[in-house]
């Protein structure tokens, strides 16, 4: 399975010195019968929300799926697993 690391993706901390194997926290997402493994430096909770459309902003950009609310009031944007694969 491919691995996808989000900072690179992105273009984040291209200093940043890869983590040792044993320390990668790996995210598996799915889109249609494609699989994936999202490489992030954490997790911070697993919840259940609401998508809100992407903002015109991100039109066109296939890694998000959209925006939400988070519950201390921040805005989070959703990532699209099929336009990251």
């Amino acid at each position: 399975m491919p691995l996808l690391r989000l900072s690179a993706a992105f273009g984040l901390d291209p200093e940043r010195a890869d983590p040792a194997p044993a320390d990668l926290r790996v995210v598996i997402v799915t889109a249609g019968e494609d699989r994936i493994g999202l490489v992030v430096d954490e997790i911070l909770e697993v919840s259940e929300m609401i998508i809100k459309p992407a903002p015109a902003l991100l039109k066109g950009n296939k890694a998000f799926a959209g925006a939400t609310i988070l519950s201390d009031g921040q805005s989070a944007l959703i990532l699209n697993p099929g336009g990251l694969i």
